[in-house]
């Protein structure tokens, strides 16, 4: 399943929001096939996972922008997904709808068991949801689990400036600069 940086979703057409989690069946579906129960019960499932089952015949075009990602995250979820590929989930978002998605990207790998492989530029916002982090640097990947990063000066090294990981009553925090 896969949801892009910048999804544009033309509002000019009346889509529900579960006609959007919809499409994510159509993959799975030949040319003009109807969706079916199972189908259905799948598209229920996403809506119900993202927290958006109670908005589900809300026009797209009314949504806010953290409920449009969720929408688009059930969208993704309905196709049955072995992997989430979420690409910047949080862009132009406040602190209150980063910590949103990221606590239901949490609870979606939690529920769901699914792999999830999320791409973002803000370190901050990701460092206390994920078990490891991949950096690609000089054209080469660069996996760590949380615990290195937490121990070592591998940030510094990474983006060449001084950046530390520190804890606090729980929370991880990037401390950067000199």
């Amino acid at each position: 399943g896969y949801v892009m940086q910048r999804q544009f979703l033309d509002t000019l057409f009346p889509f529900s929001v579960r006609d959007v989690v919809r499409m994510g069946r159509f993959g799975r579906k030949r040319a003009w096939q109807r969706l079916d129960r199972e189908d259905r019960r799948y598209v229920g499932d996403a809506l119900e996972i993202t927290g958006m089952a109670d908005l589900e015949d809300r026009l797209y075009r009314e949504l806010s922008g953290g409920q449009r990602q969720r929408t688009l995250i059930a969208r993704a979820l309905a196709s049955q997904p072995d992997v989430l590929l979420l690409d910047e989930p949080t862009n132009d978002m406040d602190v209150k709808g980063e910590n949103q998605i990221m606590g239901l990207v949490r609870d979606i790998q939690r529920k769901t068991g699914v792999t999830i492989v999320l791409v973002s530029h803000l370190l901050h916002v990701v460092l206390n949801y994920a078990e490891r982090l991949m950096f690609l640097a000089d054209r080469r990947a660069h996996l760590y689990s949380i615990e290195e990063l937490l121990s070592k000066d591998v940030l510094s090294r990474i983006y060449g400036f001084p950046i530390r990981v520190g804890q606090s009553e729980g929370k991880r925090y990037l401390i950067s600069g000199d």
